[in-house]
Parts: C-alpha cells; structure tokens; sequence
C-alpha cells in the first residue's frame, strides 16, 4: 500500500533556527536538509505523493534548483508545496484536509506520513520499513522513535 506523506520545512511558531537560518534551508553537503529528505521520500516506493509545508517562495526556488522536480516526474510522485500557517499542528493539519480526496467520505480511514525536514541523513529504505510497520500496526497515530543507547554514538 502507499502512503501520501507530509513533509513539514515551516519556519514560524515552535520552530528553533539554527544562526538565525531555518533548519530546513541549513545545508549539509552541499544541500538544504529539505533536499535531502525530498530526495529519500521521492525514492521510496511506498510514498505516492508528496506535500512538502513551508515558506512555499524558497521552498519552489531550492525544489528546481536542486532537480528534485525532474526526479519527480520520472518517480511518478507529485509534488505540491502548500504554505505554511502558524503552528506545526495548523501546518500538518490544513495539509492533511488537502490530502482528501473529494467524494471519499470522511469517515473512510486515510494515513499519511508525517516527516521533518531536518533529518537529511534518513533513507528511503528506513522510510518504507516504517510506513509498512505503522500499517500493519493498525493504530490510529504511530511514532517513530530512536533510544538513547542508540544515538549515543553521535
């Protein structure tokens, strides 16, 4: 099964910069965080499209600039940048409703996934383990966490 996902790059509210820049737009090897994690959900099979939140100005500008259009298109996966609101609740929330698709009824059970911008070291291959365990969960809201033990290294 595939899954729409959500990737929250938004700058306002709640959200830390990092030297006065927003974390998505910081680079890591010569990317924005938000290339990084585009370009992963762009090469998950299990992700058929994606909404990526944000300052949509910037967000279009690094999207083109970086190819990840292109990679788009030859993935089969959209790519709709939706602006940002105030709060990440309002920003995934009002992104949620846009996932809807229209005369589906409401009730019916609809799962998106949920991902930050500001993990540029993720793989499409954690990205699918995840989306086909929180399914097979069958809960209502599952969240992906790392013990301490396990990020102790770094």
């Amino acid at each position: 099964m595939r899954v729409q996902a959500i990737l929250v790059a938004g700058d306002r509210g709640a959200s830390r910069a990092i030297r006065g820049r927003s974390k998505a737009f910081v680079e890591v090897a010569g990317k924005p965080m938000v290339v990084h994690v585009l370009e992963s959900l762009l090469h998950t099979p299990e992700v058929s499209e994606i909404y990526v939140v944000g300052n949509p100005v910037r967000l279009e500008r690094v999207i083109a600039e970086y190819g990840c259009l292109a990679l788009a298109a030859a993935s089969g996966c959209p790519v709709h940048v939706v602006p940002q609101r105030e709060t990440l609740y309002a920003n995934v929330w009002h992104t949620f409703l846009r996932t809807l698709r229209p005369g589906v009824p409401a009730n019916d059970a609809h799962g998106v996934l949920v991902v930050p911008a500001d993990i540029p070291l993720v793989m499409p291959e954690e990205i699918a383990v995840f989306a086909e365990r929180a399914q097979a969960c069958g809960g209502d809201y599952v969240v992906g966490l790392s013990p301490e033990s396990a990020l102790a290294p770094f």
